[in-house]
């Protein structure tokens, strides 16, 4: 591992994390827990569809 991968790798996971704190800030406390499960399940399918791109 290099250097410039490192880098890449600690800079898009803070700023991935930086993201979903402002849209969970955004869209109110209660949001996960009005969920429904199609909705869950989407969430979690995107999320990995996410960490298989970065």
């Amino acid at each position: 591992m290099t250097v410039n991968t490192f880098i890449r790798m600690i800079g898009g996971g803070g700023g991935s994390y930086a993201f979903i704190v402002f849209v969970l800030r955004l869209s109110g406390k209660r949001t996960l827990s009005k969920m429904n499960a199609f909705d869950f399940i989407v969430t979690v399918a995107l999320g990995s569809v996410l960490a298989n791109t970065s």
